[in-house]
């Protein structure tokens, strides 16, 4: 089922250890955690924006121990179900907690959670068991499938040299391809920025993976 005009919202690249698919994300929390854990885990830098996915109102759970602060958003067109934002660095005031869909409620950040900065995300349904958002967004979302937004394909390129081959880079992610992969990457990226050499191949890479948009200062 598809929740009623509930759509994703940046932050929404899922993070580079769970290579940007939110279906390995969801997988990997069931495995190391258990289903009362469960969630994706999405990259974005301290302080990013976090937009609500749906209108609902937001209830606050600061210092929830690892999970940091919480913005639990009761969805107001499906009673019952909540969409937990987990690790923010703040929270943002709305007049009677009432968020509007695409609405910010808070900025991202590694509150309860050392390590890379992310977003934990979550819903819990009516029965109290959590749920991978992912699967519940309106019309695209299916269960295994990458689910990067617009924006975040738009800001990811390719990249080539001679001695280490053709790899996609982003804001926080790298991944070498595979001749299988290639074809559709070129459909969706198009022509690779090619580096005479192998440092400013690394250049880029490292520039991505440290969570910067990658080839900032690289004209095609």
């Amino acid at each position: 089922m598809a929740l009623h005009d509930f759509s994703i919202h940046s932050p929404s690249t899922v993070i580079l250890a769970d290579n940007r698919d939110a279906g390995q994300s969801w997988a990997r929390h069931l495995r190391d955690a258990g289903p009362g854990r469960g969630g994706v885990d999405v990259v974005a830098p301290v302080g990013t924006p976090v937009y609500a996915w749906a209108d609902g109102t937001v209830t606050r759970q600061p210092n929830n121990g690892t999970a940091g602060n919480v913005a639990r958003l009761h969805l107001a067109h499906d009673p019952g179900w909540i969409l937990d934002y987990k690790h923010l660095s703040s929270y943002v005031d709305l007049v009677n907690g009432v968020a509007r869909k695409g609405q910010l409620i808070g900025y991202s950040g590694q509150s309860g959670a050392p390590g890379q900065p992310h977003v934990h995300y979550n819903l819990v349904d009516p029965q109290g068991n959590r749920q991978n958002p992912w699967l519940y967004v309106s019309g695209t979302a299916q269960a295994g499938t990458v689910t990067p937004t617009t924006q975040g394909v738009q800001e990811m390129r390719l990249i080539q040299q001679t001695n280490r081959g053709i790899a996609v880079v982003g804001a926080g992610y790298y991944k070498s391809l595979t001749p299988e992969e290639l074809p559709l990457a070129l459909a969706v990226w198009g022509a690779p920025v090619v580096f005479a050499s192998e440092r400013e191949f690394d250049l880029a890479r490292s520039v991505s993976v440290n969570g910067v948009q990658a080839l900032v200062s690289v004209k095609k």
